[in-house]
């Protein structure tokens, strides 16, 4: 059994928006307790809060990832090759969208890989030529 998933997912998807958050949290109250204006420092908090927001909504939904020859482990089920339906990568990012059935429901998840200078690995391309075969 393979990650395929980024090792960064953790990091991604909760410790940045926590980061931005007490950043925002910290200019404020230094805004509220110093003596400048308060109209200096409403531009960067309002910044802060929407890149946060805007980051929390993108990256709330990422999985960690296996593969086990022939399926895909996601929150310890497994998703047979066979039941994916689509897997669409986000550009510029290097998320996944997989999309998959499972019983009469149609379900999906995100997840996102490590790649280096905008190449994609070569399991991604087996994985995406698999699905591709599947759907034809």
């Amino acid at each position: 059994m393979k990650e395929i998933s980024s090792n960064s997912t953790y990091t991604t998807k909760y410790l940045l928006p926590l980061i931005l958050a007490v950043a925002a949290i910290i200019l404020i109250g230094y805004m509220i307790f110093s003596n400048h204006n308060i109209k200096d420092f409403t531009a960067p908090v309002v910044v802060l809060l929407l890149a946060d927001f805007v980051w929390f909504v993108k990256y709330r939904k990422l999985e960690v990832v296996y593969i086990d020859k022939n399926d895909l482990i996601v929150r310890n089920k497994k998703i047979l090759i066979e039941d994916i339906i689509s897997m669409k990568r986000i550009p510029p990012n290097y998320i996944y969208t997989v999309k998959y059935r499972e019983g009469d429901e149609i379900k999906s998840f995100r997840f996102v890989i490590d790649s280096m200078f905008l190449c994609t690995p070569e399991y991604m391309k087996k994985l995406e030529a698999l699905v591709k075969e599947n759907n034809k």
